[in-house]
């Protein structure tokens, strides 16, 4: 949160492993670079000779991706090896690196980014709207014509969770309206959106 609020450049993670190893090849080899869209890395590669998700290693690379969505350019490598902030500082490669996403995140969307844990409610999408958020090229706000339905309650100007049909979280956003009105405008076209792209972060 600090590292993003304040945009640094980059974010050191040190731990007792080199990185994250490929598994798809059988081989163990390093990545030593992950691209900020990059889906469901953690399926493919491991923290060193250990379990992936031992150690707090699947958490540490959940917030170095989270961070590379950001903005934040973020390095995991060992602190154990000799002279590795150096090299890190050299550009040299060492350990995985998170690559940075070229437009940054900024503004009010970077403070929804972060509102994790304090959405007041949710609303489920259907997958046409969801394959219109996830189009990162085009600034699209969620239209209550994509919404299917709404878990809890919630007023204007709250932080509110949107899921898929699978339930899966696709982001965060700010409602324009409360939980009563979706439900009256939920399916409808042409109608007022209720997250606005400015107020929208999405997490996929």
């Amino acid at each position: 949160l600090i590292a993003s609020m304040m945009h640094v450049d980059g974010y050191i993670i040190l731990s007792h492993v080199d990185g994250l190893f490929d598994l798809k090849n059988g081989t163990g080899e390093l990545i030593t670079e992950i691209d900020p869209a990059t889906k469901h890395f953690n399926q493919h590669i491991i923290p060193g000779k250990s379990e992936f998700g031992r150690g707090g290693m699947l958490t540490k690379c959940h917030i170095a991706h989270k961070l590379s969505r950001l903005g934040v350019t973020v390095h995991i490598a060992n602190g154990k090896t000799p002279g590795i902030l150096h090299s890190l500082l050299r550009g040299e490669k060492a350990g995985t690196k998170f690559l940075a996403r070229k437009k940054p995140v900024l503004g009010p969307k970077l403070w929804v980014a972060h509102s994790e844990g304090l959405e007041k409610g949710a609303v489920i999408i259907n997958e046409g709207a969801e394959k219109v958020l996830s189009d990162s090229d085009r600034a699209n706000s969620l239209l209550p014509v994509g919404i299917n339905s709404v878990q809890g309650t919630f007023k204007k100007g709250d932080i509110i969770k949107i899921l898929g049909m699978n339930g899966k979280v696709i982001g965060y956003g700010m409602a324009q309206y409360g939980s009563e009105k979706t439900r009256l405008l939920m399916g409808k076209q042409d109608q007022k959106p209720l997250i606005h792209y400015d107020y929208l972060y999405i997490t996929t």
